[in-house]
């Protein structure tokens, strides 16, 4: 197998590294409340999602890559800049519109849920983390949130994210992250978890 090499987000990867964070992440439970049943759909809705947020990251995402494809994705917005600005949020609406408006209201929801909680103290801001589904288990994430982990650590600010999978937060804890509260988002279930740096 190929070795994985893991760098910043291209601008030519956008495209293809917004469709590998939808597949990875168009299943989870938030987002099926959030974004509706139909899984075409919302993958779609995702990918456009995604392709505007990367644009307008504080900081470039890092993308995991084999055999110089992406394979995996994670972001973390420096401390700061994790609230995104009201300019942001609206070139964020139309690809949220693409859910629909009652989807696009329920992301709303999400996204105003996680910012009422966002920590006081200077933090990064952890996500999106997706590795290829059919990748998914194999170290890439690992590799991924290492190096995120290692950026934190050298900037002496805590790193802090949300995740609404009971198996992420195991996967989490052993990159020293631990819960700091569990909430329920859209009723599904959601951990916000903070590691020190």
């Amino acid at each position: 197998m190929a070795a994985l090499e893991v760098g910043a987000l291209r601008d030519d990867e956008r495209t293809p590294v917004a469709s590998l964070a939808a597949r990875a992440l168009c299943a989870n439970p938030l987002e099926r409340a959030a974004g509706g049943r139909d899984a075409a759909r919302r993958e779609r809705a995702l990918a456009a999602f995604f392709r505007t947020f990367f644009a307008l990251a504080p900081a470039a995402p890092l993308v995991a890559r084999r055999a110089g494809l992406p394979v995996g994705v994670a972001g973390a917005a420096p401390p700061g800049l994790c609230l995104l600005p009201a300019s942001h949020v609206l070139r964020l609406l139309p690809p949220l519109l693409r859910f629909g408006p009652r989807a696009c209201a329920r992301r709303l929801r999400c996204m105003a849920a996680w910012a009422e909680r966002d920590p006081q103290e200077p933090h990064w801001h952890v996500g999106p983390v997706a590795v290829e589904p059919a990748l998914q288990g194999g170290g890439i994430g690992t590799r991924l949130m290492e190096r995120l982990c290692a950026r934190a650590d050298a900037s002496g600010a805590d790193a802090w994210l949300e995740t609404d999978r009971a198996e992420n937060v195991r996967f989490y804890e052993r990159l020293g992250f631990e819960t700091a509260e569990q909430v329920r988002v859209l009723g599904i279930p959601t951990w916000l978890m903070r590691r020190r740096a």
